[in-house]
């Protein structure tokens, strides 16, 4: 009986963690700068330096289309885990992208982490 319980314990353990919570991080953002403009276009040639990341496992960049929404664009980045968004959060390349293209360019911005249930 007790080898039963410690093989369903430790089964359960395995379980939990390779189940780990998923996080989808979305980024609505508008630019200080014109649609079309040369700014824009270097900015959404230089975001794509975050997929180089190793902890980003989904990169999507996308065109809001609602009239509700007070944002142009959704930037969305998918984690295996939460440990993993933290990690994205302070890795060098994100850090030095925030300071040298994200602060400058991006008028407003509003940042939202979903996990599945």
């Amino acid at each position: 009986m007790n080898k039963h319980i410690v093989l369903i314990t430790v089964l359960f353990a395995c379980v939990s963690l390779t189940c780990a919570e998923t996080v989808t991080r979305l980024l609505y953002f508008s630019l200080k700068h014109d649609s079309g403009s040369h700014e824009e276009k270097v900015f959404f040639e230089k975001i794509v330096i975050l997929k180089e990341i190793p902890v980003v496992k989904g990169f999507e960049l996308l065109k809001v289309r609602s009239g509700k929404m007070d944002y142009e664009y959704c930037l969305r980045l998918v984690f295996d885990d939460q440990a993993g968004a933290d990690i994205y959060s302070n890795h060098p390349i994100h850090n030095q992208y925030v300071k040298d293209e994200w602060k400058p360019n991006v008028e407003k911005g509003m940042l939202v982490d979903l996990l599945e249930f």
